[in-house]
């Protein structure tokens, strides 16, 4: 009996020393989040949107909430680069909800910002709202007031990946690529090409037309709306090139690379950033933004940087960094996401085989960009399991029977 007990009482201590360090951790985590929520709470931004209609999809990032009648913003906005989205929603008589296509904007916000905007009920756009510093400082000095108006922005909800997603993208770079309307929406506003001859002389009521006519051939995106990518040339060789050169050049896009990274305004040994920033922002306008010609320029963008096995040697930093990028960005997509529905080929894995049979190849390369390569290579065959070894067809020998 007594042999029980003292069995039974080391069992109860070792339960109370597990319950004990279970809420040691309890109060530890709590103290952490505390400490988060405090520091965001003095030194987070702050979004400010006036006239919301009550109904409304809004959301920051991952993040989307429906509007209630007291919402006037976000606030604890992290440091860094954020994307704002809002859908207005339809109910029919029978009760069921249509949400309007997604239109957004992004932010880079600082310590201590604040950011006023106000939506417009006449263009139904959020547009910016009184800014001046006065205005500003009145905002400031009613924030004890205006602060239980303000939803908090869900730091504990995926705030890790979507800094991941956005680590090179900067506030250059976001009103370097933004349209001039100020605004990305998922619906794409066409006009009549230049070259397209049209009666009525109103681009609008011709595009009108055309969609209605089922007519896209004459159409173009709006160039107000229009993103502001960097254009990237499908073949571009030196002045002068040989046949020969020009055919090295078309497999080998090194030379393009360099002409897209001269055109993007970046100064000093991370000026490559700019480019993985537009590549980010392309991502997430695509994931986020729900805009598709987002996601072709990002493909453009991918192929590009998989394509210059020159490059390699010169720009190690580039490509190290490019594949911590696109690390992060595959994780936020479905496997077979890439694959193509007609000829079921995998756009991506084609793609990344030339780049890290680049990387396997090239002589002086960087040890710590081989082994790096060699990792992610390791990584995506384990996780996705892509096949890297097999040889794509297009690029297999013909054989001819004679």
């Amino acid at each position: 009996e007594s042999a029980r007990e003292r069995e039974s009482a080391r069992y109860s201590e070792s339960e109370r020393e597990r319950a004990n360090t279970v809420r040691a951790r309890e109060r530890q985590r709590a103290t952490m989040d505390q400490a988060t929520a405090r520091n965001l709470f003095e030194e987070g931004a702050i979004l400010i949107v006036l006239d919301m209609p009550e109904g409304t999809l809004f959301g920051i990032d991952y993040n989307t909430w429906t509007v209630g009648p007291n919402f006037r913003g976000v606030k604890m906005i992290p440091p860094g680069a954020h994307y704002v989205h809002y859908s207005s929603v339809d109910v029919s008589e029978a009760g069921a909800q249509r949400a309007s296509p997604r239109t957004g904007f992004f932010l880079h916000t600082g310590k201590c910002d604040m950011v006023v905007k106000r939506y417009d009920k006449v263009s139904e756009m959020v547009v910016d709202g009184p800014s001046t510093p006065d205005d500003i400082a009145r905002f400031r000095a009613s924030r004890q007031d205006l602060d239980r108006f303000l939803g908090a922005y869900p730091y504990d909800q995926g705030l890790k990946k979507w800094m991941s997603l956005t680590s090179c993208l900067d506030g250059v770079t976001i009103q370097r690529l933004t349209p001039e309307c100020g605004y990305i929406s998922s619906a794409m506003e066409l006009e009549p090409s230049s070259d397209a001859t049209k009666a009525t002389g109103d681009a609008a009521a011709d595009a009108a037309a055309a969609v209605a006519a089922d007519d896209l051939s004459n159409l173009k995106c709006a160039p107000h709306a229009a993103i502001r990518f960097t254009p990237v040339p499908r073949r571009l060789c030196p002045p002068g090139a040989t046949p020969a050169q020009v055919s090295l050049h078309n497999m080998d896009r090194s030379y393009t690379l360099d002409h897209v990274l001269a055109a993007i305004p970046a100064k000093g040994p991370e000026g490559y950033k700019g480019l993985l920033g537009e590549l980010q922002y392309a991502f997430v306008c695509f994931l986020v933004g729900q805009v598709f010609d987002a996601f072709e320029h990002w493909k453009i963008l991918v192929h590009l940087l998989c394509s210059s096995q020159a490059a390699l040697l010169a720009h190690p930093a580039l490509f190290h960094e490019f594949m911590g990028v696109i690390h992060f960005q595959l994780r936020e997509t479905p496997q077979d996401f890439f694959v193509d529905i007609v000829s079921r080929d995998n756009f991506l894995t084609a793609t990344l085989q030339g780049f890290f049979s680049g990387l396997e190849h090239a002589e002086g390369l960087d040890p710590a960009l081989r082994q790096r390569g060699q990792q992610f290579l390791t990584h995506l065959s384990q996780h996705f399991h892509w096949d890297f070894d097999t040889e794509p067809e297009d690029e297999m020998p013909q054989v001819v029977e004679l």
